[in-house]
């Protein structure tokens, strides 16, 4: 079988848990003798994360009308003559690229609220964004576009709920189920002489990392905090980081390494996230991991008592239990982690292929 993966990003330029879980389902389905291509988006998508925050709104408001981009995506998917079309993150391609995927079977992967709202993220304090006047009608045009043939997958019940409630694609058979998780390598934990945080993922605004930062400045005792990753603010963030016990490791392609290596890993984001796969990754190499009660990270925590409300006191406050409980908390994230049934991918694969009537 032929299988078409679109996502705006992909390869060196990977920065999320779709390219992630792409990369998981590509590897198991070549493995099974299927034949996998990825599409990405035109390189003048790389370029909108360094325009202007109004520039880039625009952009997306406006994406349903970029005849350009379904031209291209068009004539690539022509060409290919695929089986099956898996479309991810479509940002960077336009809403018109829905018209380019014609008759072929078809499945899409929620990765977040991209077709609730022009700039795809719903930030704390703003949960009445979607209900605005340029919402609805972004909705409603999203709604008109969106193939009523597609598989809707959606990793977390939370992502779900939301879209049933402002956009439910009522023509559209839709499956909840957690992404798939890459099998673990067995790494050696060595015993850190300090306990330590870890941060890892885009270092931006809404990833909640000055909170972090100022609520782990107001930790008392011997702790370090890692932060992993790469993003518009590491620049200032560093210049001004005047904490010795704060370390900035930059980007890396060994993500698992530092997540076996942390004593407890914090997700602090102050944006409603789907479903954070550095979450379901720690908790497979029985790394805890404290976060914000937003969203579906809960869901991928797996317990209450590892959630903070997003504010600095809240944070510091789960921060502390963590390092002066660490047995504890060892406890709490075992227990989380059981319960978490995260589906290993062909488990993933043939749930995901009764849905649309294949065999992978």
């Amino acid at each position: 079988m032929k299988i078409c993966f679109i996502n705006n990003l992909y390869g060196e330029l990977s920065r999320g848990g779709a390219e992630q879980t792409i990369r998981t389902l590509i590897k198991a389905l070549e493995a099974k003798g299927h034949s996998c291509k990825v599409i990405e988006a035109s390189k003048a998508y790389e370029r909108l994360s360094s325009l202007p925050k109004w520039r880039r709104f625009l952009h997306h408001a406006f994406s349903w009308a970029d005849i350009f981009s379904y031209w291209r995506l068009k004539q690539r998917l022509d060409k290919g003559a695929f089986d099956l079309l898996w479309s991810h993150n479509l940002t960077g391609f336009g809403l018109l690229a829905f018209r380019a995927l014609g008759k072929t079977k078809k499945i899409h992967t929620m990765h977040d609220v991209q077709f609730l709202h022009p700039s795809g993220l719903m930030i704390f304090g703003q949960e009445k964004i979607f209900n605005s006047l340029v919402a609805r009608a972004y909705q409603f045009i999203c709604s008109r576009l969106f193939p009523k043939d597609a598989l809707l997958i959606f990793p977390s019940r939370w992502l779900h709920d939301t879209y049933q409630r402002y956009l439910p694609l009522k023509q559209n058979r839709k499956l909840i189920i957690k992404n798939p998780l890459s099998e673990s390598i067995e790494l050696e934990k060595k015993p850190n002489d300090v306990f330590t945080f870890l941060y890892l993922g885009q270092i931006e605004e809404h990833k909640g990392i000055r909170m972090l930062l100022r609520a782990f400045s107001k930790l008392k005792g011997e702790a370090r905090l890692k932060i992993v990753g790469d993003g518009s603010l590491l620049p200032e963030l560093k210049a001004n980081n005047k904490d010795s016990r704060i370390d900035f490791a930059g980007h890396c392609n060994q993500a698992k390494e530092y997540i076996k290596q942390a004593d407890c890993m914090v997700i602090p984001s102050i944006c409603y996230e789907n479903l954070p796969t550095v979450a379901l990754e720690a908790a497979s190499l029985k790394t805890p991991v404290i976060g914000s009660r937003l969203g579906g990270i809960g869901e991928a925590i797996g317990d209450e008592r590892l959630l903070f409300d997003v504010n600095e006191e809240s944070c510091l406050e789960k921060l502390n239990f963590a390092f002066n409980n660490s047995q504890e908390l060892k406890k709490i994230a075992e227990t989380a982690r059981q319960n978490l049934s995260v589906p290993k991918v062909d488990e993933y694969l043939s749930t995901v292929g009764k849905a649309v009537d294949l065999i992978f």
